[in-house]
Order: C-alpha cells, then structure tokens, then sequence
C-alpha cells in the first residue's frame, strides 16, 4: 500500500498473487486488516481472496468501481467462517462464489460426491453398504457399542447438545456479540426457511412453484388427517347426538375473539366447555424434542420454540379465561399411543357428560 502524491491511498499487491486479484487490491488489504484485528490466522487469506475474486469475475464485477463496504465484505467473511463446519452447504459457496458461480461449484461438489459415497464407487453389496452407513451414525447404539454403556452415554448425549447449541440463537450470540450474532443467524435461517422464495431461487420460478405447492399440500395434509382423523372416532366412540362437535373438515374450527385476534381451536365441544388442542411436534416446538432455544419451524426460522410455547400459552389461556377446560394433545404421544389419547378424551368428556 503506498500512497500518491495526491494524498490518496493506492493499494499495490505484487506477485502473481498480486495479477490474479488485479483490480481487487484494496479488498485484499480489507481482509488483512480484518484479520488481524480479529485475531484470525492469515494463512488461508489469499485462497479465500482468490474464491471470491474467482466469483466478482464471473459476475463481471467492474474493478474500479467497487469497494469492501459496497461489496459486504467483512460480513461476508465472517459468515464464512461461522459456516466453516459445514464448508459442503449451499450457503457456504453461494457465499464464497457470489449465487451464480455458487450454484455451479455446489452442483458440482454434489454430483462427485453422490458418486464417491455410493456402493458402486466403493465396491460394496447392498448388504455391506447398508452395515458401512449404519455405523458411521451417531447413535446412541454406536457409541454404545464403541465406547461402553456408560461412556458412549455420555458421549452420544454431549454430541446432542452440542448439535443443539450450535445451531442455536445463543451460540451466535456468544461468538460475534448481539447485534452481529442475531445478524447472522437470521440471515442463514433465512436461506432455510421452506419459503415459496427459497424454493423458486433453487429450482427456478416454476418448478420452485410447483414443488412449494407440494410441500405444503403434504405438510398439511398429513398433520390434519392425525387430528381429524382422532376426533372422527372419538365423537363415533361417543355416539352422542345431543352435543356439538366442532372440529375440521367436519366444520370450521372454532375461534375466540380478543383484542382485534382470532384464535383458532383444534376440537370443542362448547356445551360442555371443552377444548382439545393436537399441537404437531414441529410448529408448535415440542418441548421433549426441542429446547427453549430452537428454531423448529419450517417456514419461519426466526421463531423459537420458546415463542412458540408463549404464544401457545396465550391462546390457551384466554380459552381458560372464558371457563374452557384445555386438553393438550402432542402429535407425538398421539404417534405413541393412539388409542391410549382418545380413550383420554372420552374420558374426560364422559366425565363432563355426566356432571352436566
């Protein structure tokens, strides 16, 4: 870096180094300076320099009229090394490449290595396939087996949390401070949501259409079919003609108005003042599968299981407010169980029957 007569500043990087990156020298002294003020081992800075030159030159980037602000560089660099555990994700390329050249390095990566991890490549039967990819899983089997029953415990449940916390709000929290750590972790949610967006920047405008369609009919198809599925044979078990049932598709759901909401319940029967509500494991965060802290949510990334569980405390307690008992049905015990939840059910509604 020298500087003219001017006064300005002229960014000068010799070598071949320097001629492959021609044009980009100041992002080049941008990402040193970052490093160093960060911390951060400079032995990978001109491969990663050179990635993303490789990408600003497919884009046809202009050399000249550019700057690291303008190019959201250190954001950039940093969300890199934030995806360093998963360097073979879509984001990481999309990333380091810019989307365009992004896609073609991930689409290549992803082709070799459906090759080189398939039974062919490796010269396998089915049979001893099955057995190679079954133990390199991280179960509690394995680890067990690996280590002992009380050791592969300990590990296969340290691994878990582990998995947990690096995925989690707070982990990003931790490393990059509030500001930048809630920054990044809503921007790589972003890219995961299964969003009509997402889909179409994956597949193209129709495809991404036609297969977003199809996800939602069968996300929505399968939960509701369990739910409506459960209340048809409990109001046939039942087999009482003198009460409401207001459950879909039999009806609309039944809805409590309040402060300019509607809140929508699974099952009620409101002679009887009573509600069930058949909350699946994913949109409503089961709290024996996710902690406080994940994002389980499908659609919306940001959204914590914790929201989820306040929201859904919300809602059930207005329903209490206004003198309903509140039955809490979890997709998975139902999946456990079936028989064993609308027996419960009818119990219950026996009970009030009687009382009544």
């Amino acid at each position: 870096m020298i500087r003219s007569d001017k006064g300005k500043t002229r960014f000068r990087v010799q070598g071949v180094f320097g001629t492959k990156i021609k044009g980009f020298e100041e992002e080049y002294f941008f990402l040193k300076n970052l490093y160093n003020e960060k911390g951060w081992s400079r032995s990978a800075i001109q491969s990663v320099m050179m990635r993303f030159v490789e990408g600003w030159q497919y884009d046809g980037l202009d050399k000249v009229h550019h700057t690291p602000e303008s190019l959201d560089l250190e954001r950039k660099v940093i969300l890199l090394r934030e995806l360093g555990h998963n360097r073979q994700s879509k984001i990481y390329f999309t990333t380091q490449y810019g989307e365009r050249l992004g896609e073609i390095k991930f689409k290549e990566v992803q082709t070799f290595q459906a090759l080189s991890n398939s039974k062919e490549y490796k010269g396998m039967t089915d049979e001893e396939f099955k057995r190679y990819n079954n133990s390199r899983a991280i179960t509690l089997k394995n680890m067990i087996k690996k280590y002992g029953k009380e050791e592969g415990t300990k590990v296969f449940n340290e691994y878990r949390e582990k998995q947990r916390y690096k995925k989690s709000k707070q982990r990003y929290i931790d490393e990059f401070g509030e500001e930048q750590g809630l920054k990044i972790f809503n921007e790589i949610n972003k890219k995961k949501i299964q969003s009509l967006e997402n889909f179409q920047r994956k597949y193209g405008k129709e495809e991404g259409l036609r297969r977003y369609c199809d996800f939602l009919a069968s996300r929505r198809c399968s939960f509701s079919k369990m739910a409506s599925s459960l209340f048809r044979k409990t109001e046939s078990s039942l087999n009482r003609n003198d009460i409401t049932y207001i459950y879909q598709p039999k009806t609309e759901e039944f809805s409590i108005y309040q402060k300019n909401r509607s809140f929508f319940y699974d099952f009620c029967i409101p002679e009887l003042k009573f509600i069930v509500e058949f909350n699946g494991d994913v949109f409503h965060g089961n709290p024996q599968l996710f902690n406080e802290s994940d994002c389980p949510n499908p659609f919306d990334k940001t959204i914590t299981a914790k929201q989820m569980w306040s929201n859904d405390k919300e809602k059930i307690d207005l329903a209490k407010s206004k003198g309903f008992e509140v039955m809490v049905i979890w997709e998975r015990d139902y999946r456990n169980d079936p028989e064993a939840i609308m027996n419960s059910i009818i119990k219950t509604i026996s009970e009030k029957l009687k009382n009544s």
